[in-house]
């Protein structure tokens, strides 16, 4: 990769992550206050507290954003550490929208009414349509219209120039061999964590994983422990932030990041004790997306039966680890 090809897929980069961030902040701004109380009331069982965390999240389109509200109840006494949790798993669910609105970019073009659905297509039109609203618009839903479409413009951009910009590495030489060198599953685990982790966001770390498999040289089996791990590290900013608070806040943090463990050793003793089949299969944005969500949905339902166990475990962790 020449160094104009590299400066202009840091540029895509860029438009991708601001596109995200303003997406999800006009979301937040518009839905947070009827998400905050549906969120404080809605809770009463364990089912409707995973299908009120999935649906709030896809809404405002930030796991993050859903964690910290919950934590702000349980640190303020307004919901209990048992209610919770199970909102914290179905937004677990809920961050999984974004990559499949992702893979709509895989539309077979040679059906119209479908391609227009495609990212790319949708762009210019999103983008045009907020600027309008933003110079000529006043009022505050308006405005807040404005930046949705605007938000949702420039990360469908940002994908669609990435992926120009990575193609050409789909005839590296360099670059694959670069990647066999990292094909080692633990290294993979380890780097879709910290990937993540300074991210602070599974939904731009995915999306990017996403644009990597439109060079067509990464493997599915090489996807898997990089999801995995994006799934791990998308807990650790808020586990490591509520080492501050309150025990009740721990033990809800740290019993997430139990689930999300738990599921990978789950899902990965599947896909790598048994005879390695997927290595041929190359990953795709919609292969990605639906492993991405399976994986969630999996490990949500597999640990609701057991979050009781989960939470009083975490409990117990957190006591053994307090200061005596």
């Amino acid at each position: 990769m020449s160094l104009s090809s590299f400066l202009s897929f840091l540029s895509s980069l860029g438009f991708f992550l601001f596109g995200m961030k303003l997406l999800s902040d006009s979301l937040k701004e518009s839905a947070e206050t009827k998400a905050a109380t549906l969120l404080s009331k809605a809770t009463d069982k364990p089912m409707k507290s995973v299908v009120l965390g999935a649906g709030v999240t896809g809404i405002i389109q930030s796991s993050t954003a859903t964690t910290l509200m919950t934590l702000g109840f349980v640190e303020s006494g307004l919901m209990g550490i048992y209610q919770a949790v199970p909102v914290i798993m179905g937004a677990n669910i809920g961050t999984t929208v974004t990559a499949q609105i992702i893979r709509l970019a895989d539309i077979d073009s040679s059906n119209f009414l479908l391609s227009v659905l495609k990212p790319s297509s949708l762009s210019p039109f999103f983008i045009l349509i907020g600027a309008v609203q933003k110079m000529f618009s006043k009022k505050r839903e308006a405005l807040q219209s404005a930046s949705l479409f605007l938000g949702a413009g420039i990360l469908f951009y940002g994908i669609e120039q990435m992926e120009i910009n990575l193609r050409p590495l789909g005839n590296s030489e360099y670059f694959h061999n670069t990647l066999l060198r990292f094909d080692n599953p633990f290294i993979l685990f380890i780097s879709g964590i910290v990937l993540t982790a300074v991210l602070q966001s599974s939904s731009v770390s995915v999306g990017i994983l996403q644009t990597v498999s439109t060079t067509g040289l990464l493997s599915f089996s090489s996807a898997v422990p990089i999801i995995l791990g994006m799934n791990v590290g998308k807990c650790l900013p808020e586990f490591i932030a509520s080492l501050s608070m309150s025990k009740q806040t721990r033990t809800v943090m740290l019993s997430d990041l139990i689930v999300s463990v738990s599921g990978c050793i789950i899902v990965g003793l599947f896909f790598f004790l048994l005879p390695d089949s997927t290595s041929d299969i190359p990953a795709t944005r919609t292969l990605i997306a639906n492993f991405h969500t399976a994986f969630n949905i999996f490990s949500t339902f597999t640990m609701l039966p057991f979050y009781g166990q989960i939470v009083h475990l975490s409990g117990k962790i957190i006591r053994l680890t307090e200061p005596r």
